[in-house]
Formats: C-alpha cells, sequence, structure tokens
C-alpha cells in the first residue's frame, strides 16, 4: 500500500497537506522531498514520536505544527493553494472557513482534528496503523 497518510499527521502532521489540505502527509521542516516518507507505514513511524505503535492526537497536531510552519513559504500566518502544492480543491475549499482563498492555522488544526477523530474508529483517542491507513478524508 503505498497510500500517503494524513498530514496524515504531520508526523506528525508530517503527516499532512499538500499534503495537508488533501489529507496526506508533508514533509517536516528543513525535509528535502527525497526524505519524505512514502508509504503509509513510513509516515506512521515518523507521526509516533513516542514509539509506542500508536499516534495520539498530540501527536497528530504537533504534525499539523511542523507542517503549517514548513509550508508558509511567505509566513504571513496562512497557507495559499500555491503552498500546498496541488492540494485537493474540495478539501481545501472545506476547510476554507471564511471562504478566503486561505487556510489560516485555526481552519487548518479544526479540520484536521475532525479528521483525526473521525479516523479513530474506536473512539479511544489515538490511532492505530489501521485506523490511519484506512482513512480518506471527505469534504464536508
Amino acid at each position: 500500500m503505498n497510500r500517503s497518510v494524513l498530514p496524515a499527521l504531520l508526523a506528525a502532521v508530517i503527516l499532512a497537506t499538500a499534503p495537508l489540505a488533501a489529507g496526506r502527509a508533508a514533509p517536516p521542516a528543513g525535509a528535502s522531498p527525497a526524505s519524505t516518507p512514502a508509504t503509509v507505514e513510513e509516515s506512521f513511524r515518523a507521526a509516533d514520536r513516542n514509539g509506542n505503535g500508536l499516534i495520539e492526537e498530540e501527536e497528530y497536531a504537533w504534525q499539523i505544527v511542523q507542517m503549517f510552519a514548513a509550508h508558509d513559504a511567505d509566513q504571513d500566518g496562512s497557507l495559499t493553494a500555491a503552498e500546498l502544492m496541488e492540494p485537493d480543491r474540495r478539501l481545501f475549499r472545506a476547510a476554507d472557513a471564511n471562504r478566503d482563498g486561505k487556510l489560516t492555522f485555526q481552519e487548518i488544526m479544526k479540520c484536521k482534528l475532525n479528521d483525526f477523530r473521525r479516523a479513530d474508529g474506536d473512539g479511544n483517542g489515538v490511532l492505530n496503523a489501521s485506523e490511519a491507513a484506512s482513512f480518506t478524508p471527505v469534504a464536508r
């Protein structure tokens, strides 16, 4: 299975944004594209910072922070479609709550944490590898 996880979490949400808005993994700050996790398994391991085989909401949120910082090229506190490199347009529009054509950190965090909670199939507050691999974000 060679599908990116969220992020995906920003490892995580490294696991996340062209990544982010499309629910795929984003590279960590300073990472080259070649060092970006390529598989769900690699992305999951990158997001699992404490190595317990699960991704806690805090680990997921950390990934979102890292992803946001890595993609906010002009450091204006928001991400445009251009900064996200070919995001899924439906997901981008769904996350853009105020419809201004940009995603603020708050808009992204709200959207991605909602994704995390929807991906958490058993409702235990963490994602296991199966939940992360099978999750598909939907435009709301």
